[in-house]
């Protein structure tokens, strides 16, 4: 967990760090606990890119707060649970988010297949 922050801080600028439904065991914020120390890590020893990283537990509200940062041109890379709901979210974005991947030819339907981990999209505000 800690090595998955110290990777993320080195490849973006900005790190919403939020965790699953089911914490495997773990109590809640523990994880991202682990996550964020690897983060503070690179940053202050490595000379990682993050400039900033934030815990939000919750994966809706952390889905909506790098969107809501994200500026025309940005990529945001969303790792989620609960795909469907973080695609309603974007869905309800249409205007500013345009899908890159995840098309089946030209009708527009997802070609994942409901609870698929991986979404890509171009955000233009």
């Amino acid at each position: 967990m800690r090595e998955l922050g110290r990777v993320a801080a080195r490849y973006f600028d900005e790190i919403v760090i939020r965790e699953d439904r089911n914490p495997r065991g773990r109590t809640r914020g523990e994880t991202a606990a682990h996550v964020a120390e690897g983060v503070r890590q690179a940053m202050h020893h490595d000379g990682a890119r993050a400039g900033h990283m934030e815990i939000v537990l919750d994966e809706m509200e952390a889905a909506r707060k790098a969107l809501d940062r994200s500026r025309p041109g940005d990529l945001v890379v969303l790792c989620v649970d609960d795909a469907a709901a973080v695609w309603r979210e974007l869905e309800a974005r249409r205007t500013r988010a345009h899908p890159l991947a995840q098309r089946a030819g030209g009708d527009g339907e997802l070609a994942a297949e409901p609870g698929s981990d991986l979404l890509e999209f171009e955000v233009g505000l």
